[in-house]
């Protein structure tokens, strides 16, 4: 399993916040859902700086396969470009995972086959706070021999 989270640990922190200030885009932080806390320099709980991603570590068996999901969490822009940078990271994901999928090395034994699901993206807006955007990836995880 260690192999599995490390190798969707990678791919999840490969996107980049392109509309960064700053002069290079900077990785978008992934976190495995539930490890999404951080510390404060007073060691106290909060959130991660937005944008961040949380995505489920799931094995399904053997030659089998399970849909997962991931979400991308953005703070809202300015209109009029309010949805600007979720839909800059999820057409990154989208070019990632194309029609036909994406493999993962796993180790020098295994792959993990991503494929899209359906819907393979859907955006929402939290219910409880009106400035944070997330769009929710669905997607179909298949592992080849570990």
């Amino acid at each position: 399993m260690k192999d599995i989270r490390n190798s969707l640990n990678t791919f999840w922190n490969s996107f980049l916040n392109r509309n960064s200030t700053l002069p290079e885009p900077i990785p978008v932080k992934a976190f495995q859902t539930g490890f999404a806390v951080t510390t404060d320099e007073k060691g106290k709980p909060k959130a991660p700086d937005f944008p961040y991603i949380t995505f489920e570590l799931i094995r399904p068996d053997l030659l089998d396969f399970t849909v997962t999901s991931a979400n991308v969490w953005c703070r809202k822009e300015s209109s009029p470009a309010a949805y600007g940078l979720l839909d800059d990271i999820l057409q990154q994901i989208t070019e990632k995972i194309p029609s036909g999928g994406h493999l993962l090395d796993v180790n020098e034994k295994g792959k993990i086959w991503i494929l899209r699901s359906n819907p393979f993206i859907q955006y929402m807006d939290e219910p409880d706070n009106q400035t944070i955007v997330r769009g929710i990836v669905r997607y179909i995880i298949n592992i080849y021999t570990l």
